[in-house]
């Protein structure tokens, strides 16, 4: 520090940053710090790297994920779903972390659900039934099946298994079993629940007072639905309750106007119920009609109830003799004796042993000799 200051002394004009930085240099020396002026890398070079831990390398079935990913993204079809299903299970085979594992079971699991919406859809919506329903339902309980064992907590899951096992041929006490489970489990899905609560109407059959209960709760639960309205407006118009089926049609009407088939099953409600002009009107609203598709109406797999009403004969013979006096030909005073032609390749006739036949696998009317 002496020589510093005799420096300083015989050198004036030195300025005080100069004496600053020899100053600095000085403590540098003392305490044992790098020079500022040696580069950084060379004390980073005395620290240990740090080793890569597994989780930074990426999983072995990684890439297939990413690959079941963009294809759910863009599934349109059960092709498409199959080619999902298949990325994950080879994702998981190759293996996973905990939580990519996780995501690609989920993944799958949505995809059979979605899958089996996708049949159910297919065979309610279908007009008139598909011939391989029978196939596709098997196809659908199939998925159903192993989405229940993966997540038996999954009330949509469970909604679906009833709907198929409803369906003529199935097992009423599954469906009525699955039915009542996905009401627990649903929570406030509203229309889900409805459409549970529809399930068990019809599989009550033999218990009116339950039968209604039920179809009071779909409608509470989902009072502006068109599929709700129209499946209990059709179970009153079969059970000869002309009003109320007429109410619950034309909620739906009001909901969906450009259907014609409701307006067809208007039509039958007021006409059975003596509202003839009103009858009239609605047959009126259906663009093209014919007596083919106005059975429609009333049959196929989203109202498979209407295969109650076989056995009634004498009544349903009635309601088709109605409705051929009252409009294929108006100026008949009573049920026409000889065939009226209705289309190419059908006849309409009013034979006292006509009755309608609704076969599982398509819908038509038949006629007796």
């Amino acid at each position: 520090m002496v020589r510093l200051k005799h420096a300083a002394t015989r050198c004036p004009s030195a300025s005080a940053g100069g004496l600053y930085a020899v100053l600095g240099v000085c403590l540098m020396l003392v305490t044992g710090a790098a020079p500022a002026d040696e580069p950084a890398a060379a004390v980073e070079e005395e620290k240990p790297a740090v080793a890569e831990t597994p989780a930074a390398a990426e999983s072995p079935g990684q890439a297939e994920l990413d690959k079941a990913i963009d294809a759910k993204l863009g599934a349109n079809d059960l092709d498409d779903y199959e080619r999902v299903l298949e990325h994950c299970k080879k994702a998981i085979e190759l293996g996973l972390d905990v939580d990519s594992k996780k995501f690609a079971d989920d993944l799958y699991t949505g995809t059979l659900v979605d899958r089996a919406g996708m049949i159910v859809d297919a065979i309610y919506d279908a007009v008139p039934p598909n011939p391989q329903w029978p196939r596709m339902r098997a196809f659908g309980l199939r998925d159903l099946g192993e989405v229940v064992e993966r997540d038996p907590k999954l009330g949509q899951a469970h909604l679906m298994i009833a709907r198929l096992e409803s369906l003529p041929r199935g097992d009423r006490g599954r469906a009525k079993e699955a039915a009542e489970k996905a009401l627990e489990l649903l929570g406030d899905d509203r229309l889900q629940m409805a459409k549970a609560h529809i399930v068990l109407a019809g599989l009550e059959e033999d218990d009116a007072a339950k039968q209604e209960e039920h179809y009071a709760k779909a409608i509470e639960f989902a009072p502006r639905d068109v599929e709700i309205r129209r499946t209990r407006g059709l179970h009153f118009l079969i059970e000869d309750k002309f009003d109320r089926a007429r109410e619950d049609l034309l909620v739906a009407i009001e909901e969906k106007p450009s259907d014609g088939s409701l307006h067809e099953a208007l039509g039958m409600a007021c006409m059975m119920g003596d509202k003839r002009e009103e009858a009239k009107k609605a047959f009126d609203r259906r663009s093209s009609w014919s007596p083919i598709r106005a059975a429609r109406c009333c049959s196929g797999p989203g109202s498979w109830r209407w295969r109650k009403s076989i056995p009634r004969r004498s009544r349903m013979s009635t309601v088709r003799s109605s409705w051929s006096r009252a409009i294929l030909r108006p100026s008949c005073s009573g049920p026409a004796s000889t065939n009226r032609r209705v289309s190419p390749t059908r006849r309409w006739t009013t034979s006292s042993r006509c009755s309608p036949t609704i076969p599982t696998t398509r819908s038509r009317w038949s006629c007796g000799a």
